[in-house]
């Protein structure tokens, strides 16, 4: 199946809807689409032919997810997709990176985690006011200074730029207000800043800052830094919450600030399935495996199809489990504010 045959396919499947110039929408099996509107179909996919240089790229305009589309998306959208369609789109994105070369190709999809300087605190009073508004503020418990560097926290984004001689991009927000308002956790693998507007008085209250200018921004989730073991045979928990300060939350109240052999994720976009997968792509499968989601009590996402794709990672559905705050809207409170329970789906 060539990329025209991939697009006719995508079109036929009952929830996609065909747009012009090769683009097609439907709701996005990231994110869960719109939580008020169900009809709403914000996940559009280009399948350009006319363009064998570029793979076949999607943007969700609900969480702002942008990259290659993969297998396992592609599955979830055709709710089983055929092996055609599969093969179909294997051999579109390969075309695409072998025609771009290695530059071009990075941009596309970067695979390892880029090596960072963290700079620590300094004592300027803008800088403290940020300090003061995580632990005093937010979670009602100071971090150690000696964490800083494992939660990989952004206190200046001028010092962080100097610090690894990077190149200031242009962002939407002045860089003096991100510099003095906003409170900075790097992404996963490094290649972006989620910043969170600490005065409450600006445009945008999260803000994502493209370190590298790159084109994909799917890896844009926050994950503290941690060397798990993964040939281990004791219990993996891939801790996952909505929001960089709920997961801060967990981890300090619910773990006492203790990761263990475990991951403690935030999606930063309400994309669930993406971090995990990255997570289980990397080996972490099997009966020890456990994924625990945090929500927030608002959230309006269909976690029984996440246990249906997932469950063959971990062996069973038993092992992914979904957890609300009774107290609060979410996780990211002080310890007196989190009363946490299971929902059972």
């Amino acid at each position: 199946m060539d990329k025209i045959g991939l697009y006719k396919y995508l079109c036929s499947l009952p929830n996609v809807v065909q747009k012009d110039d090769w683009w097609c929408c439907t709701r996005c099996v990231l994110c869960g689409d719109s939580k008020k509107n169900p009809y709403k179909k914000r996940l559009y996919i280009n399948c350009d032919p006319t363009k064998p240089d570029d793979p076949v790229w999607y943007k969700c305009f609900n969480c702002n997810a942008c990259s290659i589309l993969t297998k396992d998306m592609l599955n979830a959208i055709a709710d089983g997709a055929s092996m055609d369609a599969l093969q179909g789109l294997r051999r579109a994105n390969k075309s695409a990176f072998e025609n771009s070369g290695s530059t071009k190709v990075n941009q596309y999809y970067n695979r390892k985690e880029i090596k960072m300087i963290f700079p620590g605190l300094r004592n300027k009073d803008y800088l403290l006011r940020k300090y003061q508004y995580l632990c005093r503020d937010r979670l009602g418990r100071m971090i150690p200074p000696e964490d800083f560097s494992m939660l990989k926290l952004v206190w200046s984004l001028k010092d962080f730029i100097g610090e690894n001689h990077l190149k200031l991009q242009n962002p939407d927000v002045d860089p003096a207000i991100l510099e003095r308002d906003y409170l900075g956790f790097a992404s996963v693998k490094n290649e972006y800043i989620v910043f969170r507007d600490i005065t409450n008085r600006n445009k945008y209250r999260w803000y994502k800052y493209n370190i590298f200018n790159m084109h994909g921004n799917t890896s844009s989730y926050y994950a503290v830094q941690n060397g798990i073991d993964v040939m281990s045979r004791e219990p993996i928990h891939i801790i996952i919450a909505e929001g960089t300060i709920d997961t801060l939350g967990i981890l300090y109240h619910l773990y006492d600030g203790v990761q263990g052999n475990n991951i403690f994720l935030s999606t930063c976009n309400g994309a669930f399935e993406e971090p995990i997968r990255y997570y289980l792509g990397k080996g972490l499968v099997g009966s020890n495996i456990h994924i625990d989601c945090y929500i927030d009590n608002d959230t309006k996402y269909d976690f029984r199809k996440l246990r249906e794709r997932l469950s063959p990672y971990v062996m069973g559905k038993k092992n992914i489990h979904i957890f609300h705050n009774t107290k609060q809207k979410d996780f990211g409170y002080p310890k007196e504010e989190i009363e946490r329970e299971e929902l059972l789906l």
